[in-house]
């Protein structure tokens, strides 16, 4: 008795957490900053505010630089 239990609580957590697990990202806005040259980028901070804004602060390194 216990164990069909068990396999019902399974089977219900698995089924309440379905959109969770096939949920996808969905890309809105996209931005790169790139060099012709060889460089060496990077973020070095990532924020989001209360607003929902992101904010991406890096540096970029590379020849002449």
């Amino acid at each position: 008795m216990v164990n069909i239990f068990k396999i019902q609580l399974l089977f219900f957590l698995i089924l309440s957490n379905s959109d969770f697990i096939f949920s996808q990202v969905t890309q809105e806005w996209i931005a790169r900053y790139s060099r012709a040259t060889i460089s060496n980028n990077g973020a070095t901070a990532i924020v989001a505010d209360d607003s929902g804004n992101v904010y991406v602060t890096g540096a970029s390194q590379g020849a002449g630089t």
